[in-house]
This record gives structure tokens, C-alpha cells and sequence, in this order.
């Protein structure tokens, strides 16, 4: 097992990969990512949907959501939360710091994208009508919800729910065997969803799964898009930037590099 120091060093090396891509690279393993999160997504919907516990139903979900980021971090495509941890790679100098910004945006972007398209397919392949048109109503209860959460919520919510995602990963280099990767991932990921944190990528998919059930079985939605935009994703994005890069990645860096 690698100690944590060994760990930071593998952090970085995957930093400076990742900033190495080519800019098209990035948006396609991007938009991958957000694919696969958008499936984790409706997975974990469609089983809880007709779970009338709302504790047992929050518990099926989250057992079923971490498949998202084990997709990704097992398939080497990206996502924006887990890719906070590039800071790493600046703080020993190793990328540069616009260029990690850079990265963050078109990961961000390509994610985004991702996460829509899954919605549109599932819209077209007619998925929102399952269980007598439950499905659909029950994702437009979970984006009515999110939409319902205030800027500091969605931001605080934001900073937990990185700090699962991004621990996840950063422990995920304390092996290289495939089975404990799978292991060491799934119980943060589980963690953060059983507690309802705010995950913006994550929410590029519940905001628009929302907005396309309510078209497909044509139920009253109280939200545009452009406003779960401002009053979630935005705050959840900042949120999850300070959990990820804040706490988690220079955290570590701090206590493992600087403090050995």
C-alpha cells in the first residue's frame, strides 16, 4: 500500500497527464464523464423511485450512484470535481496554474454536455414513462427539491460533497490492484449521496432530467433551466471547487509534502 507522500506523487503525475491532453482530448474524455454520470444518475433514480421510505429510497440511490465515478476513474475519462485535484500538480510546480484552470472549464464544459445528451436520449428512448410515468415524476421531485435550496446550502453542500469525491480519488493511489481502487471509491461516493450533497455535475443531469420528464408526461415544472442553473449549479460548482482543491487538494499537499 502507498503511503500518503507516495500518494501526492501520484496525484501529481496524474496532474501532469491530465494537463498534457490536448484541448479536443479533454472535451471528449469530458464529455464521456459526464455520460457516465448521467447513467449513475437515472440508475439510481429509477431504484429508489418506487421506494415509499424516503430513507430506504436515499439509501437504494446511493448504492447504486457510485458506479458513475468508478466508470470514470477505471476508463481514465474526466470529471470536473475529481480533476480539483490538479492543484496538486501546481503547488509542486509541476502544471501551471492556467492551465489548470483551463482544464477545469473545458471539463466542466464537456461534462456538461455529457449529462444533457444522456437526458436527451433518455428522453427520446422514452425512459421518464417507466412505472406508469412515476420515474418521470419522481426526477421532477428530486430537481424541484434542488431547485428549492438557498445560494449558502448549495454552496456549503458543495464543499462536503467534494471532499468525499475527491478523497475517494486521492485514496483510490493507495493501491494499484483494480479490486481495491473499486472498493476504496465506492464508500465516500455512497457517503455523499446518502447525505444529499450537491455534486454540480452530477446536477447538470437532475436539473434537466427534471425539466424533460416534465415535458414527456407533460406535468407543471417550476423551474427553467437558467434558474436551477443560478440557484444550483453555480453555488454547488463554487462549493465543490473549495471541498476539492481547497480542503482535500492542498490539504494534503500541506500535511504530506510541506509538514513531512
Amino acid at each position: 500500500m502507498n503511503s500518503p507522500s507516495m500518494i501526492i506523487d501520484e496525484v501529481v503525475a496524474l496532474g501532469i497527464k491530465k494537463s498534457a491532453y490536448s484541448n479536443l482530448q479533454v472535451l471528449f474524455l469530458a464529455f464521456f464523464g459526464g455520460l457516465f454520470i448521467g447513467l449513475a444518475g437515472i440508475a439510481s433514480t429509477i431504484a429508489s423511485t418506487t421506494i415509499a421510505n424516503p430513507s430506504l429510497a436515499k439509501l437504494i440511490s446511493s448504492l447504486i450512484f457510485p458506479f458513475g465515478l468508478l466508470m470514470i476513474v477505471l476508463t481514465g475519462t474526466e470529471l470536473f470535481t475529481s480533476n480539483s485535484l490538479i492543484i496538486i500538480s501546481v503547488l509542486e510546480k509541476k502544471v501551471p496554474l492556467k492551465r489548470m484552470m483551463l482544464n477545469l472549464l473545458l471539463v466542466y464544459l464537456g461534462n456538461a454536455c455529457g449529462t444533457i445528451f444522456t437526458v436527451l436520449l433518455l428522453y427520446f428512448a422514452k425512459t421518464f414513462n417507466m412505472f406508469g410515468g412515476l420515474l418521470g415524476e419522481y426526477a421532477l421531485n428530486i430537481s424541484e427539491l434542488k431547485n428549492q435550496v438557498t445560494f449558502l446550502q448549495a454552496f456549503s453542500s458543495g464543499i462536503l460533497c467534494n471532499v468525499l469525491v475527491c478523497l475517494a480519488v486521492w485514496m483510490s493511489f493507495a493501491t494499484t490492484k483494480f479490486s481495491g481502487k473499486i472498493f476504496i471509491i465506492y464508500f465516500p461516493v455512497l457517503l455523499f449521496v446518502l447525505c444529499g450533497f450537491e455534486h454540480s455535475i452530477a446536477n447538470f443531469y437532475y436539473g434537466p432530467a427534471g425539466l424533460a420528464a416534465s415535458y414527456a408526461l407533460d406535468l407543471d415544472c417550476n423551474f427553467t433551466f437558467f434558474s436551477f442553473f443560478l440557484k444550483n449549479i453555480i453555488p454547488a460548482t463554487l462549493g465543490n471547487i473549495i471541498g476539492g482543491a481547497g480542503l482535500i487538494g492542498f490539504g494534503t499537499w500541506f500535511l504530506f509534502k510541506v509538514k513531512k
